[in-house]
């Protein structure tokens, strides 16, 4: 009976001690009941986005460059994912070498990107793969909603139909820009837009507010502008970079000015957002102090 009881108290004690460890690497509540788990890839795996929802269901943002595909494959395993729908904002070539490899590894259901299309071979060379293997290609426009999955909704946001007229076509300012929502809760994704991009979202009246907003990858010293933060009143900013962002947005993004929590994965590493719809936590990779 002692040797059982000794048993179960180190059991207890190993089941605390990794209790304690995940805390310490989270900031905001636990939260309680189906899970949605966004997660911001470090540049070393790509720097994309995956989204898995309580169903489940994973959705690949903008996997990253050829180099990191191989990483991004393993990082995927890892997380025992079979199956995934693959979302491109601004179809180049650096994304183009990893979409294939995700094509290769996983059973992809869809590929969705917006109406501006990516006009590269390496591109092409994706568009075909994916007819080949039957994987349906799809675009997404303003103010459209699409189902990741029967809890998760994602509502495209710009640039408008037809896209944005004062710019290029192939202007970053016509990469997707989109919110997904689950439960209360709302992320606002700004993909690569530029002040152009930002102006025009403001000025469109669409709902921007969200409780999480993923800072344009533009990262330039007007990113974020102090309109549009606004507008959308975020508890919680991301960065995703694989250098220093510019001191300007820094400041701009400062606690002190948006009462916003900053997490950048250039200091913190992969950060994956938790929600239950009604909370909300961050967990960090690396604690991000200098």
């Amino acid at each position: 009976m002692r040797k059982a009881l000794t048993i179960l108290l180190i059991i207890a004690a190993l089941l605390i001690g990794g209790y304690v460890g995940f805390i310490s690497g989270q900031h905001g509540p636990v939260p309680k009941g189906p899970i949605l788990k966004i997660t911001f890839l470090r540049a070393s795996l790509g720097g994309g986005v995956i989204v898995k929802t309580p169903e489940n269901r994973f959705t690949v943002i903008d996997p990253g460059a050829a180099r990191t595909s191989d990483a991004l494959v393993k990082y995927l395993n890892s997380e025992k994912v079979k199956t995934l729908d693959i979302l491109i904002t601004n179809p180049t070539s650096t994304n183009s070498a990893a979409c294939n490899a995700l094509m290769r590894s996983f059973r992809v259901r869809r590929i969705m990107s917006g109406e501006k299309q990516g006009r590269s071979r390496t591109w092409r060379r994706v568009i075909a793969n994916a007819e080949r293997k039957g994987i349906s290609m799809s675009q997404i426009v303003a103010e459209r909603t699409i189902n990741l999955s029967n809890t998760t909704e994602l509502h495209v946001l710009a640039p408008p139909q037809g896209l944005l007229q004062s710019v290029s076509s192939e202007s970053d300012d016509n990469s997707l820009v989109f919110k997904i929502t689950f439960g209360r809760k709302r992320f606002l994704f700004t993909s690569e837009i530029t002040e152009r991009g930002e102006a025009w979202l403001v000025k469109s009246g669409s709902d921007v507010e969200s409780d999480v907003l993923i800072v344009p990858r533009s990262g330039h010293s007007t990113a974020a502008s102090l309109e549009l933060l606004s507008k959308v009143r975020p508890d919680y900013c991301v960065i995703t970079s694989s250098n220093t962002p510019n001191r300007s947005l820094l400041e701009r993004l400062n606690e002190k000015n948006t009462g916003a929590r900053l997490f950048r994965t250039d200091k913190n590493g992969t950060i994956s957002i938790v929600s239950d719809g009604r909370t909300i936590a961050v967990i960090t990779e690396r604690d991000g102090r200098d």
